[in-house]
């Protein structure tokens, strides 16, 4: 919830050059010095999340689904391609049980 706020959400535009999980929070003085992320705020203000209608309520274990793998990945060597076939696959697994 920390990174939601205001002030993080600034902070994660100014420090790793990407739009925020909240629309809006693009700080005015770094569009200013940054006039080519203009082009990024726009794409991102007219995307679309690709999850499935619904998912919303599945959050937590969306979420264990993804934080076992991400695991899996830094800690106990599983290679990022592998992992990431691999979450997919579970993801795709568990909301097609939620049809």
């Amino acid at each position: 919830m920390t990174m939601l706020q205001n002030k993080w959400q600034g902070r994660v535009v100014e420090v790793i050059k990407a739009y925020p999980a909240r629309k809006n929070m693009v700080p005015e003085p770094f569009k200013a010095a940054n006039p080519w992320f203009a082009a990024f705020e726009r794409a991102a203000l007219t995307a679309n999340s690709y999850a499935p209608e619904g998912a919303e309520a599945y959050g937590p274990e969306i979420m264990k689904i993804i934080s076992t793998h991400m695991e899996n990945m830094l800690f106990k060597g599983v290679e990022a391609e592998q992992m990431a076939k691999e979450l997919q696959a579970e993801l795709d697994k568990f909301i097609a049980s939620k049809r």
